[in-house]
């Protein structure tokens, strides 16, 4: 089973992440004004899917696609900051975010899940989160 923290407040959910290209093939990323995805763009997508808090089944899942602050080269890591909106009710809730390259080959080797975490969503106060050496968000 995941590791369960807790996310407090009444704002979005702001994340820190470092995102590594661990391939041999440069991303490219969307321009912010694009209406269309081009072929090959890279980007993230975050699922947040609501938990049932007597099984732990899924119940509802909202999917985010987040651009990349910019092209990552191959072998390069960049930090970076997103921003999800909060989900309309407090629960227990998962969220992945995965790397992903659109009408191209999926980014699985090596796996493009960037993060897995289960989390129950509050207004109530919690600890300061914690960031590693890179300052990533460590739940």
């Amino acid at each position: 089973m995941d590791e369960v923290s807790g996310i407090a407040g009444t704002g979005p959910i702001r994340l820190r992440l470092a995102v590594r290209n661990r391939g041999t093939a440069d991303w490219p990323v969307l321009d912010n004004f694009a209406r269309v995805l081009p072929p090959f763009t890279v980007y993230l997508e975050a699922r947040l899917t609501r938990l049932s808090q007597s099984t732990g089944s899924e119940e509802s899942a909202i999917v985010h696609d987040l651009t990349l602050d910019r092209d990552v080269q191959a072998g390069e890591t960049i930090i970076q900051r997103v921003s999800l909106p909060r989900p309309a009710g407090a629960g227990r809730y998962r969220l992945d975010i995965s790397v992903v390259q659109k009408d191209g080959p999926q980014l699985v080797e090596p796996p493009s899940q960037m993060l897995h975490q289960v989390f129950e969503l509050t207004t109530e106060a919690v600890e300061e989160e914690t960031a590693d050496e890179s300052g990533a968000r460590v739940f």
